[in-house]
């Protein structure tokens, strides 16, 4: 129901249409990043840094540890999922202060900004994707 009072708010649908379109996105089980379009756009700026960093620690441990590879292919899948299906604000506020250049100190940062994070995505990333 929130979710439709959103659409109708922010969107400008009409009553019934929000409603189909929340009930089908629950249907579904997913949903798209919320937020205004500039939140949007510079949240997805940061998930692609996000990303290229996760991108070098893939490739570092294709020569040095294989078997973990899996793992952080995983871990980098998990993250993508819950990020886009998150509020805008929460993954601006998880990523945009880490201006790390190695990819080493990115993820320590990263992962530092999730384990202390109280917001609904750090706590599913918590769950999901470390099950912790």
């Amino acid at each position: 129901m929130k979710r439709a009072w959103d659409l109708v708010k922010k969107v400008g649908f009409g009553i019934s249409e929000a409603l189909k379109k929340a009930w089908s996105e629950a249907k579904k089980g997913t949903s798209e990043m919320t937020g205004t379009e500039k939140q949007i756009a510079f949240a997805k700026k940061l998930v692609e840094k996000m990303n290229e960093q996760f991108d070098a620690i893939i490739t570092d441990c294709k020569n040095a540890h294989p078997e973990k590879v899996g793992a952080w292919e995983a871990a980098k899948s998990g993250y993508n999922r819950i990020m886009n299906e998150s509020n805008a604000g929460c993954v601006i506020d998880t990523l945009k202060n880490i201006n790390k250049t190695t990819y080493q100190e990115y993820y320590k940062e990263l992962f530092l900004n999730v384990k202390y994070g109280t917001d609904k995505m750090c706590e599913r990333i918590r769950k999901e994707v470390y099950a912790k």
